[in-house]
């Protein structure tokens, strides 16, 4: 009867019930029941029906439960009274009734596996044992909590003891389990109990906000999608021992932003360790567990998580022949992707691949999610699927998602989008100093104007950078443009409308320059260092920013970079050069630019 944003918790969950077809209902009563009996009476004034099972002392939360044997003739939901939620049944029933369960548990992650009854399940969902609360120190297993919500065959009610206390978590789960069809339904859905005053307070804030409302399954979810080995955790290459899993230190705070914002956060992850035979499934379930179990310490938590044991190619000791096939799951492939999608609904327009190479990549781009690339793991050193925005760790990528920092940018270019009266390319050129953030700008309207349907072209002028082995020892970075060339293949581009091939230039000792081809189209944003330097070029444009920030952060994400080239001998000087030589002829340009910004 607590109020939580000014209704009762037990009358949220009736409402929420009923409108969804649920319209007889049975309270079980003890404490201060009078005060449950004089709010809903018999439920006619929430337009269902409601009948009282009350106790004249506590019976658990099972025990008075078998009075219901001669009376619940069909499915049933039962419910623990405290919780707050938002849950589309239907879909929980449809799940249900698919795997012709006796009894289905409502389970999902929480940020407190710790102090919940956690729930064992194998691969096919089927339950097979509960660990009620408190757990040993020592326990690790999957965060899947027992949320509290349960559906029931009649069958059940009949093998609950007569006039005895009995818990379904501590005393039936545990044995029914064994002996009777289990399930767990795992939802990213908001159900949270309000047994403290500090849970009363998180759940009232969400629901204020609108979070446990959007989390519902009714409603299209977006989401984060996450690599594991080399984005979460260290990759030390086909990881088979838990000894070698070891999570970077940000994961767990990006984790639980993520969390407490409006993404799902869902790992796919190839795992062709299991198809060499290098771990078996069970073996790579408790790599998981201690994941879990690991973040469930920093109260972080995944969603849920898609895994492909399969490896198209033989030939190695061991291997397991049945796993040895061209999956559909397997990155590049989307596969993991979209079985995500349609258990949960997923809106790809309005979601993320978080990875750290080209596999990643292309499975977000046949998914149609924004692909997000980040030097730790394989350090997205790609050939040619590059993502469409690069950060140095998970904890930086999340940050972007979920801060924004371009969001008014973005919006005034919808604005100036709007007020265009020309048939010509709307041109947006964005300049300013070496790792000042310029190409992540550019990426963000890039990314804007996509997902309002415009068609764009992102021109990355580092694309004309003259490789090394072709500069002299007396060149400045400055010179490692061939500002000739540049210019009259911009003028020929934007004033005769002609395709534009550039040379590449490989950003990674490892990598392969590759010539990149540009098209025109409605709107095409240039970024690089000389981008403002060019007077035709700032002519030529409806928009011109200039990105800044300080010299500190410049150093720090210089040194990063340095550090993912493998060259960070040469850090100080390449600096101390580029703050002689480089940065003063950029600051020339930049004050021509109409926009300028801080980040």
């Amino acid at each position: 009867m607590v109020p939580v944003g000014g209704i009762p918790l037990l009358e949220r969950l009736v409402i929420s019930c009923r409108d969804q077809g649920i319209d007889t209902f049975y309270f079980s009563v003890h404490h201060l029941h009078e005060q449950v009996r004089h709010h809903f009476g018999d439920g006619s004034a929430f337009s269902v029906r409601i009948k009282y099972l009350e106790e004249s002392s506590p019976m658990g939360s099972a025990g008075i439960l078998h009075r219901l044997e001669n009376h619940c003739t069909g499915t049933t939901l039962v419910l623990n009274a405290d919780v707050l939620a938002e849950i589309d049944w239907q879909k929980m029933a449809a799940f249900h009734a698919d795997k012709k369960a006796d009894i289905t548990l409502l389970v999902h992650p929480n940020d407190h596996p710790h102090d919940s009854d956690l729930v064992v399940m194998d691969k096919e969902d089927k339950v097979t044992a509960l660990h009620s609360k408190p757990h040993p120190t020592s326990l690790v297993a999957r965060n899947c909590v027992n949320a509290g919500a349960y559906l029931l065959e009649p069958l059940c009610f009949s093998l609950i003891p007569k006039d005895l206390p009995s818990d379904f978590g501590k005393d039936l789960f545990p044995k029914w389990c064994q002996e009777l069809s289990m399930f767990g339904y795992s939802t990213p859905e908001y159900i949270k109990d309000m047994g403290t005053p500090e849970r009363l307070k998180e759940g009232e804030e969400a629901l204020l906000s609108g979070r446990v409302q959007n989390r519902s399954l009714h409603l299209a979810q977006k989401a984060i999608f996450l690599d594991r080995d080399g984005v979460i955790n260290e990759d030390t290459d086909l990881i088979h021992r838990v000894e070698d899993f070891h999570l970077f230190p940000w994961t767990a705070s990006a984790l639980r932003r993520i969390n407490k914002s409006d993404y799902l956060s869902i790992v796919v992850t190839n795992q062709s360790a299991v198809a060499r035979g290098l771990v078996d499934e069970e073996g790579l379930n408790v790599i998981h567990s201690h994941m879990d179990t690991r973040l469930g310490k920093e109260g972080a938590f995944v969603d849920a998580l898609y895994y492909c044991p399969h490896h198209p190619h033989g030939g190695f000791p061991g291997e397991v022949m049945a796993l040895k096939k061209d999956c559909a799951c397997r990155k590049p492939k989307p596969g993991m992707l979209l079985q995500a999608a349609d258990r949960f609904r997923i809106d790809f327009s309005d979601s993320w691949m978080v990875g750290d190479s080209e596999r990643d990549v292309l499975a977000g781009r046949a998914a149609g999610v924004t692909t997000v690339g980040v030097r730790t793991g394989h350090g997205s050193k790609n050939k040619e699927a590059m993502p469409e925005f690069l950060f140095d760790h998970l904890g930086e990528a999340v940050d972007y998602i979920l801060d924004q920092p371009f969001a008014r940018i973005e919006n005034e270019f919808m604005q100036r989008w709007a007020k265009k009266t020309t048939e010509e390319p709307f041109v947006i050129s964005i300049g300013g100093q070496a790792r000042s953030g310029k190409s992540t700008l550019a990426a963000a309207l890039a990314r804007k104007a996509r997902r309002s349907g415009i068609e764009c072209t992102l021109i990355s002028l580092d694309h004309w950078i003259r490789a090394e082995k072709d500069r002299t020892t007396e060149e400045k970075p400055w010179d490692a443009y061939p500002h000739d060339t540049l210019r009259k293949n911009l003028e020929d581009f934007l004033i005769h409308g002609k395709e534009m091939t550039a040379p590449g230039y490989a950003l990674h000792p490892n990598e392969s320059a590759l010539p990149h081809t540009f098209r025109s189209a409605p709107l095409v944003i240039i970024e690089g260092v000389v981008a403002l330097s060019f007077p035709f070029l700032r002519e030529s444009s409806h928009w011109t920013l200039a990105v800044e920030t300080s010299v500190e952060k410049r150093k720090k994400r210089f040194l990063s970079f340095m550090d993912w080239r493998n060259r960070p001998e040469e850090t100080e000087s390449l600096w101390q050069n580029r703050l002689q030589e480089e940065v003063p002829a950029i600051e020339k340009g930049l004050i021509f630019a109409e926009t300028h910004l801080t980040t």
